[in-house]
């Protein structure tokens, strides 16, 4: 049989022994053109009638001989291309570039529907981001609504508050009117006679001591004080609300001869607890001014500052809240009552603690010099503040009288006094 060889684009035949093998027909083309074994491709077809008519034709027909090569070559490993003529003729390519087309075709059709896919994605998004934005517009309309709403109901709200205002100013001074005129028309009708609201009254007994009586009496306990371990200021058990502040008075003035400028204050005090004391302070009181013994609306720890009549106090500190802070815990303390006002002489007490023990009791004595104008204390024996000056316009009256006041922020904690009184000498 005839091989076609295409060599340099030239066609040209080889004469094959049909019993050549492969290994022999590779050689015979090698020798034969010059190709290397490794670059030579075999292609198989059969020939129409009519060419190479002077082909020898042996004992298999043409379809027996082209199984047989393509046997061959699939054994060898050598079929790549092997096609009828009939296929081959009129193509203008190989196998091999319809199949590359073919490859390219299918990538770019891959690539065609990922773009698909890619843009089907993109459209979904842009109508979701769509539907957000509608929804966002609609939520701005409703605000913007809303917005005026509120801004109508505030300016609604803004006019009923101001006829309320209006209303309740009127009714205000009304009501303020009213409680003026029953200030006015109770002060007036207070009797003398008759014991204060909220106030208890004490007389002595022939064997000295005190008894509760109905009329205006010597003694006189309010707020907190009561009678129980002596006159207690603090520690009312009937009264659990705090700060607890008692008051005691003595109703009786005492008047200086006038051979004398000096009035002695004295007292005995217990001041015990387990902690919550303020103190206690005495101080003089001028029975000329208007409520000196009847009114009781007073400020401050110890409930000195603002008392009515009251003119100068002395204090025995406990906390410092009356002298100022902290700082003046545990000092005696020399103040007038007007509300405000500063120490006019502040001392720590050295010796030691101000509050006593439980069943202790200590002395206090105060001296008022009227033609000196000055001011001496002495606790429990020991002079702890001297010469404290008047403030400037005080006078101390000839005929005066005397109080105690003490407060604690501790229901338990008792403040108490005894015998006190103002006398002309010291040791009286």
């Amino acid at each position: 049989m005839k091989v076609e060889l295409k060599v340099n684009n030239g066609p040209s035949f080889v004469d094959v022994d049909q019993r050549t093998t492969i290994e022999g027909l590779l050689a015979q083309i090698h020798r034969e053109s010059g190709a290397a074994p490794g670059s030579i491709q075999l292609v198989c077809k059969t020939m129409r009638h009519g060419e190479l008519a002077s082909t020898q034709q042996g004992d298999m027909d043409d379809d027996q001989i082209n199984g047989a090569l393509k046997s061959l070559l699939r054994r060898t490993g050598r079929l790549e291309h092997m096609c009828s003529h009939e296929e081959c003729s009129g193509s203008g390519g190989s196998d091999e570039a319809s199949a590359k087309l073919r490859q390219k075709n299918k990538e770019l059709e891959e690539k065609l529907q990922s773009q698909k896919n890619q843009n089907s994605k993109l459209q979904a998004r842009e109508k979701s981001l769509t539907s957000e934005v509608e929804v966002a517009v609609g939520k701005l309309r409703a605000c913007e609504t809303s917005k005026e709403e509120m801004e109508s109901e505030i300016d609604r709200l803004k006019a009923e508050l101001a006829d309320l205002r209006t209303q309740f100013d009127a009714t205000l001074g009304s009501a303020t009117t009213e409680v003026a005129d029953v200030q006015v028309s109770e002060t007036k009708a207070l009797d003398p006679n008759q014991i204060p609201w909220g106030c208890h009254d004490y007389d002595v007994d022939d064997e000295g001591t005190p008894q509760a009586v109905t009329h205006p009496g010597t003694f006189r306990l309010s707020g907190h004080g009561f009678l129980d371990y002596g006159f207690q200021l603090t520690g009312n058990p009937d009264m659990s609300q705090l700060p607890q502040q008692g008051h005691f008075m003595c109703r009786v003035q005492f008047e200086l001869d006038d051979n004398s400028s000096e009035i002695f204050l004295k007292f005995d005090y217990h001041m015990h607890g387990s902690g919550g004391g303020e103190g206690l302070c005495a101080y003089l009181l001028d029975p000329s001014m208007a409520g000196w013994d009847t009114e009781f609306d007073v400020s401050g720890p110890l409930g000195f500052a603002g008392k009515a009549g009251a003119l100068v106090g002395v204090a025995l500190d406990l906390s410092g809240s009356f002298s100022g802070g902290p700082q003046f815990a545990n000092h005696v303390t020399v103040k007038e009552s007007k509300v405000g006002s500063q120490n006019l002489a502040s001392s720590l007490y050295e010796h030691e603690v101000l509050s006593t023990g439980d069943e202790e009791w200590r002395s206090v004595l105060v001296k008022f010099d009227i033609d000196d104008r000055h001011i001496d204390v002495e606790v429990d024996g020991h002079q702890v503040l001297k010469h404290v000056k008047l403030p400037e316009g005080m006078k101390i009256p000839r005929a005066a009288c005397v109080a105690v006041c003490g407060g604690a922020t501790n229901s338990d904690f008792m403040i108490c006094v005894n015998d006190v009184k103002l006398v002309a000498q010291k040791d009286e």
